[in-house]
């Protein structure tokens, strides 16, 4: 089950979200830029998501492309100097962590959570930083959404 969106940001074509993908030099994974088209981000109707270790962890918001303060790119450039390498935010929880998704290559598409407070950590991959795997996929972290 994909999560109910509200608050919703105007929605997005898929020559926007290549150009994100040409600003950071990067490529999406199908799932989330699927999602991007779909919803441009916003807020899940239902917070609480499962982990793939079986914890919970509340998203506030997912992260959209938009000119606003909290937008994808301005989170990306608020904390690229302290996430590690081949993060790339993409949600937000409602005290300021970050759910990111993993870009490099030996993690590619993988769901990590980040807590804001940790020690930069640019000079690890995101699988040996302090980052939680929270699902193996953005299908899976979507689909883990437990309605209350």
């Amino acid at each position: 089950m994909k999560p109910k969106i509200k608050n919703i940001y105007a929605l997005i074509n898929s020559s926007q979200v290549i150009a994100v993908e040409n600003n950071l030099g990067i490529t999406l994974p199908v799932d989330y830029k699927h999602f991007l088209i779909e919803t441009n981000g916003g807020e899940p109707l239902y917070h609480l998501v499962k982990t793939i270790s079986g914890g919970e962890e509340a998203v506030g918001w997912f992260l959209g492309i938009h000119g606003a303060s909290g937008s994808l790119l301005s989170i990306y450039q608020q904390y690229s100097r302290h996430l590690p390498k081949g993060a790339l935010p993409i949600a937000v929880d409602p005290f300021g962590n970050l759910f990111c998704i993993a870009t490099d290559k030996f993690n590619y598409g993988k769901i990590f959570f980040w807590q804001h407070e940790s020690t930069p950590q640019t000079h690890l991959s995101i699988k040996d930083s302090n980052c939680v795997l929270v699902a193996p996929d953005f299908e899976y972290f979507v689909n883990s959404f437990i309605e209350n």
